[in-house]
């Protein structure tokens, strides 16, 4: 279920994700859930041309049964039409498992849904909140780089440093396929995927004042 605030035929939408790994992140599902509380009580705060959507169960059956996976057993972040999709990946865990990534690219229903929603909105930054790691990264088309850094400077979550950089490279520690971001940015959507620092607090202020500096970004847009 989306939910929508904000003028619906803005010239910019801000897409809000929670719970897309289910279960074991439902603190992102728990902070999605109180912005949403939060903008329905403060509906001021949206600028006039912008529209603002949360989805804070991405991912409703891993909620029910406390996984990460659908119950396909395909993650939700290794199934997206992206090169170098591959069937087997990764999990969040660092762990290897066949099958991960769905018999091809977008295999999964669900899959499929979101990405139908965000191609015709066409939002123009994306926020997709998982746990746990306690910094952010993202960016991309159009003033997407330029809105990640407003979010990393008004919440405390940083940024990583390039990987030509000293002590730059991926804090994930394995390779990602499939992954949701990288089909935004093949779609021009920026977007940014924040790692919240435990699994348990949704972290609420320090997200919403993320959310906040997008927000005063697109109303001087």
């Amino acid at each position: 279920m989306v939910h929508h605030y904000g003028n619906g035929g803005a010239p910019y939408r801000l897409f809000v994700l929670g719970a897309h790994h289910g279960g074991p992140e439902a603190n992102t599902q728990e902070l999605t859930r109180g912005l949403v509380a939060h903008f329905d009580a403060n509906p001021w705060e949206i600028p006039s041309n912008v529209a603002l959507d949360f989805m804070p169960d991405g991912n409703p059956d891993g909620l029910a049964v406390g996984s990460r996976q659908f119950l396909s057993g395909v993650d939700p972040n290794r199934n997206w039409n992206v090169p170098g999709w591959e069937p087997d990946a990764y999990d969040s865990n660092g762990r290897f498992r066949y099958g991960l990534g769905g018999t091809e690219p977008m295999s999964e229903q669900e899959t499929k849904a979101l990405a139908d929603y965000l191609y015709w909105t066409h939002p123009v930054y994306v926020v997709n909140y998982h746990s746990q790691g306690g910094f952010m990264f993202g960016g991309g088309p159009g003033i997407g780089d330029e809105l990640a850094w407003l979010y990393s400077q008004a919440s405390g979550f940083r940024l990583p440093v390039a990987s030509g950089a000293p002590g730059g490279g991926s804090r994930l520690g394995y390779r990602v396929t499939g992954a949701m971001n990288g089909w935004l940015r093949g779609q021009d959507i920026g977007s940014s995927l924040i790692e919240l620092t435990t699994t348990w607090d949704p972290e609420f202020d320090r997200n919403l004042n993320g959310l906040r500096a997008i927000l005063q970004r697109l109303a001087q847009a």
